[in-house]
């Protein structure tokens, strides 16, 4: 099985600066330290937790899944806005769903 790439660190970064938020207001709204940001964003810490994956999900208004195993960087403004208007209805219960056609 070919092994996957994972992106968290480099997606985490990109998503804070395209937010234009700094680390201490990223550890605050995810109610995390800003030691344990700096240290996803530096891949110092690789597997974070579900639940603050689900906290960065929902903060940012992506996927899990995308958070991951997609390097956001590479997508367009338009596209990143299009994931994170589909997000805002697709969240219900805890559980999201994301369909791309």
């Amino acid at each position: 099985m070919k092994k996957q790439a994972v992106y968290f660190a480099s997606n985490l970064k990109f998503l804070r600066n395209r937010r234009k938020v700094v680390q201490e207001i990223l550890a605050n709204a995810l109610e995390l330290s800003r030691s344990k940001i700096a240290a996803y964003e530096s891949g110092q810490t690789k597997n974070p937790g579900m639940e603050e994956l689900i906290s960065m999900s929902r903060y940012f208004k992506i996927s899990i899944d995308l958070l991951l195993q997609e390097d956001l960087s590479k997508y367009s403004e338009y596209k990143l806005m299009e994931i994170e208007t589909s997000m805002a209805y697709a969240q219900g219960k805890g559980l999201k769903i994301i369909i791309f056609s």
